[in-house]
């Protein structure tokens, strides 16, 4: 049931019919704070997880352990979306994993890819994803069982973003890796442990929370952001990662963007089509009517932007037609640490 479900799902939201069906309901912000703060711009954060797999016309992803072609997701992914970014001169935050320079496939294409998407104004951070990631258990000797930085102590963390940059700064240079300094746990799944870490290990900020958000609890893929009230963003705590007020740590929390749609909370996510759309009309048109400060953090994934052939995909395309509605709006692209030198 499942399997027919979601292709159709994926066409549907891709679909002109949706766009209607989209108009006679309204989105919204969910009771989240979004801070007081003003400012003449609204300000669009586009992320990227870089990651090997593609899209099938379905709109399911196939990974890696399914089949290995999906390193297309890394090398093709990156190439169309930059030539989104080139279209339009915009940066973006690319959250990275270790797994991206995996020795078989063309590390020189990655290589290049990655430098010259940060020699353009984008930037390069890390992303974890420690049970998928050959590259990283190889470099620290570890099979690793789980994604969740939940189910890890401090000292297996620490060596995870160590051993992280080292591989950063045998590809990328070690200024590349030096300055990298953001991070995203893969599937969002930061822990209060994690915060001291990323704090100890020269981590300024991080983009793992999705506010009313949590899936797969207790289990190997486990996050939970379902406390969290607030898009604005705030210093996290090092005692309690859900925790807004505290602040105790300097590691910035720029959360991806949710919303609310007939009572389910959703990330501001391109996958999601005309939705996608829907939400991001409906924070510009709170920037337009209050001038409040408007991180739109949406994330979307090389693999997403790629069929196996190389071809852009629905979800690429769906980012692109937003990207076209900001040309004459008072928007401003920026990355993750452009952001947070604003705050």
């Amino acid at each position: 049931m499942r399997r027919t479900l979601i292709p159709l799902i994926y066409k549907f939201l891709h679909s002109d019919l949706s766009r209607y069906f989209f108009d006679i309901f309204s989105v919204s912000a969910g009771g989240l704070d979004l801070g007081e703060t003003e400012d003449e711009k609204f300000y669009f954060v586009l992320t990227v997880d870089v990651e090997p797999g593609y899209l099938r016309d379905s709109g399911r992803v196939r990974w890696i352990n399914q089949d290995n072609r999906a390193f297309v997701g890394v090398n093709r992914g990156l190439k169309n979306i930059k030539t989104l970014l080139d279209k339009y001169k915009i940066p973006a935050t690319f959250f990275v994993t270790p797994q991206c320079f995996y020795p078989r496939q063309d590390l020189r294409e990655t290589v290049g890819i990655l430098q010259t998407l940060e020699a353009s104004g984008s930037e390069i951070g890390l992303h974890m994803h420690p049970r998928e990631d050959e590259v990283l258990q190889s470099s620290t000797g570890k099979q690793y069982q789980k994604t969740s930085s939940h189910h890890y102590n401090r000292a297996e963390i620490e060596a995870m973003l160590q051993a992280s940059r080292d591989i950063f700064a045998q590809h990328l240079g070690g200024r590349m890796a030096e300055n990298m300094t953001s991070l995203r746990w893969g599937n969002w799944g930061l822990s209060t442990r994690a915060v001291g870490v990323l704090e100890k290990n020269g981590f300024t900020l991080d983009s793992s929370a999705c506010p009313g958000i949590s899936g797969h609890i207790n289990i190997e893929r486990h996050y939970d952001w379902e406390r969290v009230g607030r898009l604005y963003p705030w210093k996290l705590s090092k005692t309690d990662y859900q925790d807004t007020t505290t602040e105790d740590s300097n590691i910035w929390e720029i959360p991806n963007t949710t919303f609310k749609f007939l009572g389910k909370t959703f990330r501001a996510d391109p996958v999601l089509g005309n939705l996608f759309s829907k939400a991001y009309e409906y924070y510009y048109e709170i920037f337009s009517k209050t001038r409040r400060r408007i991180f739109f953090v949406t994330l979307t994934h090389s693999s997403e932007a790629t069929y196996a052939d190389g071809r852009p995909t629905r979800t690429l395309k769906s980012m692109g037609k937003v990207i076209e509605q900001t040309v004459s709006q008072k928007v401003k692209f920026i990355t993750l640490t452009q952001a947070r030198e604003l705050l």
